[in-house]
């Protein structure tokens, strides 16, 4: 997750504000002499708080119009109740084929349009035979049920970190550690299997990377979970893994082909732990600059759940996700969009916004946040939400009674971060106590 090694310029300390692929600016300004609309943002001025320019043109009334790497227009929508509108709205398509719709990056397109199917590309009524399935296998209950394996899982995790002692890794050696095994119990993956996901994930979404390496990691996830699903189809078993069920329930009954289920497989192992670690990432270190939350949060561990909500907002990861492209002429905002043209919804912008949500860049774990975007909206929201903010409550209660004293060992403005990933957050940060 937010430690690929082969970002370009993802060093959050250059803020030029603007896409590296995008065209030089004159003289510094966002927008050029030439052009109608300014390159879209994507460096950061500030590590945990959006590119400036995104508050910039909140100001303006409805979506506005920025340009790509490539020299395309796009609409974006940094409102949060456009951004509601458009992610819930059936005529935006979320089809990467459709003429118009924005890649905000080149290795993004590639990936994209060259790669293997993903059900979260697709519309109604396809989209509806994956997530239908889905929505069957998880359910809070179902999640519910995983508590005590995630509680064992941390406090794994966080023996070997005081048995190796201090400094330790936060990222390698905990945040991705978290995800990872929790998903390879939801799934059935045996622990051979959970470095195949950690790499692809880390290669799918870096987008300033070689889209061959995204395709070369993915397919060797693919073909891992064809052999593991065919080995299963020889001898069904009878648990509730992810994987023997769409063997027995999907696979067996002809609802599914192989094809099919490894789909849904690998979009949950891929999507479901890359976030999830970069919020974990993103919330320690909101924590661990707000010392007065952390606090609050140390003293109220009953106080998890909100402060998890809080997280999720104030950190968005998930920052380039939502693209959408208009099926027929849209009016969003009092702006009118029309067919073929694309459309950004950003999350991280939308939990930001001051009309959602007073004095959005504070970070506040008594704020009501709980209508954030952070997990999408429509359709299209995240089915592994319970799961996530199950984890979270999880690692940040933990975290507040075992490590009181946590404190980085370098400050935040010498921590890289991977600006160029669809899930922002810190490469690798050291922790102390």
């Amino acid at each position: 997750m937010n430690h690929v090694e082969s970002h370009l310029m993802s060093d959050t300390k250059q803020f030029p504000g603007t896409s590296a692929e995008a065209a030089p600016m004159a003289s510094g300004c966002p927008f050029h002499a030439a052009a109608t609309a300014p390159d879209f943002a994507i460096l950061r001025e500030h590590p945990l708080h959006p590119p400036e320019q995104l508050k910039d043109l909140r100001q303006r009334p409805g979506p506005t119009k920025v340009r790509l790497w490539d020299g395309s227009e796009t609409w974006i929508a940094t409102h949060y109740e456009d951004v509601r509108e458009v992610l819930a709205d059936p005529r935006f398509s979320t089809v990467t084929t459709r003429p118009g719709y924005p890649f905000v990056s080149q290795q993004r397109r590639d990936v994209l349009v060259n790669g293997r199917p993903n059900f979260t590309f697709m519309d109604p009524p396809d989209h509806t035979k994956f997530r239908r399935t889905m929505a069957r296998m998880f359910t809070v209950e179902r999640f519910s049920r995983m508590r005590p394996f995630v509680q064992t899982v941390v406090d794994d995790l966080f023996d070997a970190m005081e048995r190796k002692g201090a400094p330790a890794n936060f990222v390698d050696d905990f945040a991705l550690q978290v995800p990872v095994r929790v998903l390879a119990q939801l799934v059935g993956i045996p622990k051979e299997g959970q470095e195949l996901f950690l790499q692809a994930g880390k290669d799918r979404f870096d987008l300033s990377g070689d889209a061959t390496l995204s395709h070369g990691s993915g397919e060797v996830l693919w073909n891992y979970l064809d052999s593991l699903l065919a080995e299963n189809e020889r001898t069904p078993g009878d648990g509730d893994e992810v994987i023997t069920r769409l063997v027995v329930d999907q696979i067996a009954t002809g609802k599914f082909s192989r094809d099919d289920a490894i789909l849904v497989i690998n979009q949950l192992l891929v999507a479901g732990f890359d976030t999830t670690a970069s919020t974990i990432t993103m919330g320690t270190l909101a924590l661990l600059e707000n010392p007065d939350q952390f606090a609050k949060l140390k003293s109220d561990q009953a106080a998890v759940e909100n402060a998890v909500h809080e997280i999720l907002r104030y950190a968005s990861v998930l920052q380039f996700h939502s693209s959408r492209v208009a099926r027929e002429d849209v009016e969003v905002g009092g702006k009118l969009i029309k067919a073929g043209e694309g459309m950004l919804a950003l999350l991280h912008a939308a939990n930001r916004d001051p009309a959602e949500f007073p004095e959005p860049d504070k970070f506040d774990i008594e704020r009501h946040a709980a209508h954030h975007v952070a997990f999408s909206y429509g359709i299209h929201q995240c089915l592994g939400q319970s799961l996530a903010r199950l984890e979270l409550q999880v690692v940040f209660s933990t975290l507040a009674k075992r490590f009181p004293n946590l404190r980085l060992v370098k400050p935040l403005n010498e921590i890289e971060f991977a600006a160029h990933s669809l899930a922002y957050g810190p490469h690798e940060f050291q922790i102390e106590w």
